[in-house]
């Protein structure tokens, strides 16, 4: 009596090791495709300082929880629970749009609404600069 070609499942020794493939079916009822939940819990800015406190949860587990601001991530946390701090000085005086983004094990993701804070603007008026480097540039001379 001979099976149906469904229930027929084919070895292959690849490397060593003895592979034995899935059919289309079984690798898709097995195929995690699901994001994290993601819960913005709270947030607050203090000083032009955004700290965002973040719930995220996945079977597979939580690789890790960004923050992007403007489509740039200015910080990241891969430890529950979750909490991001940026500072958006350079973002000064205007409201700024900001979401949460959290990445599961297996690659899925899942991303917040926007949402908006207001930055205050600096008392002189300027963008913060980046501070002086604390070492020599290599076309610096050094003399003892």
């Amino acid at each position: 009596m001979r099976r149906a070609a469904s229930a027929t499942i084919a070895a292959l020794l690849v490397g060593g090791l003895l592979t034995v493939p899935a059919s289309a079916a079984q690798a898709r009822k097995g195929a995690d495709r699901i994001p994290p939940r993601l819960t913005v819990t709270s947030y607050a800015m203090e000083n032009n300082t955004l700290t965002v406190a973040v719930s995220a949860a996945d079977p597979s587990g939580v690789r890790g929880v960004s923050l992007l601001v403007r489509g740039k991530v200015l910080a990241t946390d891969t430890t529950a629970p979750y909490q991001l701090t940026a500072d958006l000085s350079a973002y000064s005086g205007g409201e700024v749009r900001w979401k949460v983004r959290a990445v599961d094990r297996r690659g899925n993701d899942r991303v917040s609404d926007d949402r908006k804070s207001r930055v205050k603007p600096r008392p002189d008026g300027n963008r913060p600069r980046p501070a002086p480097s604390a070492s020599p540039s290599p076309t610096e001379t050094v003399e003892p």
